[in-house]
């Protein structure tokens, strides 16, 4: 796979990336990345370009590359997190959620969900409540495939 549809996103992660493994006492095999909206969309187009990070949350992320058509060449595993309620834009829409989920699964792909339910694109930011079931979530999904 060469770089993507972005490749100027690609290689802002990659950087973003190689720049936190040469930290000082960074456990550099043992990276995820998470990607809010356009974020998630970047963090998907660096997966499909060969990125090396050992797993992906998606959060409210953005399906413009339609990515469930490449479902196959993923190969970490991906929490999708999504509001059923977003309607920030066309590519945001909960059902590209689900098809990407459905996407993966038949590609026998490791990928967990936590959709919440009447939640919109920026909620997180704006309901603790949400805030708090999503982090954690986000915590235990990430020391399952991280380790501790």
């Amino acid at each position: 796979m060469g770089p993507g549809e972005y490749s100027e996103a690609v290689q802002l992660v990659d950087a973003l990336v190689q720049t936190t493994r040469a930290l000082p006492g960074t456990r550099a095999d043992r990276l995820a990345l998470v990607g809010h909206s356009r974020g998630g969309g970047a963090t998907q187009q660096y997966l499909l370009a060969g990125g090396n990070v050992q797993a992906a949350v998606l959060h409210s992320s953005g399906y413009a590359l339609r990515p469930w058509n490449r479902a196959a060449e993923f190969k970490v595993p991906i929490l999708i997190m999504h509001g059923t309620a977003d309607s920030f834009g066309e590519n945001t829409q909960f059902g590209l959620a689900r098809e990407f989920e459905m996407g993966l699964r038949a590609n026998r792909k490791p990928v967990e969900t936590a959709y919440c339910e009447g939640c919109g694109h920026n909620t997180f930011f704006t309901n603790s409540t949400q805030r708090d079931d999503e982090l954690k979530r986000m915590i235990e999904f990430l020391r399952r495939h991280l380790g501790r």
